[in-house]
């Protein structure tokens, strides 16, 4: 026991050095790219104190203390996941935005600890689905799997005039702009959020781990078509990373690769800014995944600190309370920070929670999170825990982008629990998604 812990402290002690070297490469591709690019944004730079230094490198390493470092649980890197893309986030630009007072920077980083403490907790529970009897579809069942993957891939080629096209990033401005004037109605932005979701995660696992690449080619397809209908950067990268993320989990369990892959990405963005003029990963990968999720945190936490709460008035509860803004709320973040009435500003789960119902709100969804976590954890961890694991990551990332309520449909988290009911529930699926077949 006494070893285990040691190697523990060694451990974090590794990821703290690599966390420490992830955030100064960060501030500089900032200093060099994101801030004279984007100052518009709201970004500002100038050389920080030592207290302030000393703030951010205490709230940066501080979760340590209960962030998990050996992965036993599938539903860690979604703890991971939230920590690496929302949390550090904003630790790293929070002394570089100008519109909270030093008392509000430390409250919102002291409410952000809070809530990534209470979801790695609310885990814990022994509430779980037993599957005792599972139904023989005689391989019918994969065959479904098969035929519902090509029918939403015939959709998404409909939606493009069964026309696919490389498109170059002088383009994706423009045909990103001509979906919005489409406005995408609600039967097109749910298929995209199965195709992103579900079809992804079973693509995915049965290209990296069944090695069936048939599905590789088929999720190909899929996002060069959600790539050409909406021109967002993610359809195309997100699944670029989660399967190298099935690739490293599948080598190897511990925590400190993935970091060290980020790491890495970031390093070869400063390299390319540096040497190349180009900023593709410095887009991608440093503005995108680690600079965004904190400006839009900060900014949703200064505008509801001294604004009404939304109260869930503009979806659920509209019906029986007048909208409290004439916008969705994550526009009125559009309108009054990037001066834009159609830009759709959504932050993650904890931001959208105070926007909702203040503090309370942030307390609430944690738990309710937390929770959720905990079956998905019970359900996968001991036979599908590579399934799980990409299932988490999946989840992880989508609540880094959306508000708790909203991830369920358009993020497509419902979707996600649908497909392991589903898999769990069938006798060839079950087997076919196990992990128990990859130890033999």
């Amino acid at each position: 026991m006494f070893d285990i812990k040691i190697k523990n402290l060694q451990t974090k002690f590794v990821i703290a050095i690599i966390i420490v070297l992830l955030y100064c490469s960060f501030l500089y591709v900032y200093k060099i790219y994101i801030y004279p690019s984007y100052d518009y944004y709201g970004f500002s730079y100038h050389p920080l104190s030592f207290e302030e230094y000393a703030i951010t490198l205490f709230f940066l390493l501080a979760p340590l203390i209960f962030l998990p470092v050996h992965m036993e649980r599938p539903s860690s890197f979604t703890i991971w996941a939230l920590y690496l893309f929302s949390y550090t986030s904003t630790c790293y630009i929070l002394f570089y935005v100008q519109q909270l007072t030093f008392l509000k920077k430390l409250t919102l980083m002291l409410l952000l600890f809070s809530a990534l403490y209470l979801i790695h907790l609310a885990r814990f529970h022994r509430v779980n689905f037993i599957f005792t009897k599972k139904i023989n579809w005689q391989k019918l069942d994969m065959f479904g799997i098969l035929i519902i993957i090509t029918g939403i891939l015939i959709i998404l080629l409909y939606l493009n005039n069964f026309k696919l096209k490389i498109i170059s990033l002088e383009q994706i401005y423009s045909i990103r702009l001509e979906a919005r004037e489409k406005k995408i109605i609600l039967f097109q932005g749910y298929i995209i959020a199965l195709a992103n979701s579900v079809l992804t995660l079973i693509g995915i696992y049965l290209f990296v781990y069944r090695k069936k690449f048939l599905y590789l080619l088929l999720l190909v397809l899929i996002n060069l078509a959600i790539f050409n209908f909406q021109a967002t950067k993610t359809s195309i990268a997100k699944p670029i990373f989660f399967i190298l993320f099935a690739l490293i989990i599948k080598k190897s369990k511990k925590i400190t690769w993935l970091i060290c892959f980020l790491l890495i990405c970031v390093l070869i963005s400063l390299v390319e800014v540096m040497t190349m003029h180009s900023s593709f990963l410095s887009e991608v990968i440093v503005r995108r995944i680690f600079a965004i999720p904190g400006l839009l945190n900060v900014y949703f936490f200064d505008f509801f600190s001294h604004n009404p709460k939304v109260l869930l008035t503009d979806s659920s509860l509209n019906f029986f309370i007048k909208p409290v803004y004439p916008l969705p709320y994550t526009y009125m973040i559009g309108l009054e920070y990037f001066n834009n009435p159609e830009r759709n500003a959504d932050t993650g789960i904890w931001l959208a929670g105070f926007a909702h119902f203040g503090y309370p709100g942030v307390i609430i969804i944690s738990l309710l999170a937390g929770f959720l976590l905990g079956i998905l954890d019970n359900l996968l961890r001991k036979d599908f825990y590579y399934f799980g694991c990409l299932i988490s990551i999946y989840i992880g990332t989508a609540w880094v982008e959306q508000g708790f309520h909203t991830s369920f449909l358009t993020g497509g988290v419902f979707y996600v629990f649908l497909m392991v009911f589903i898999i769990l529930r069938s006798f060839h699926l079950s087997k076919e998604f196990s992990s128990v077949r990859l130890h033999r």
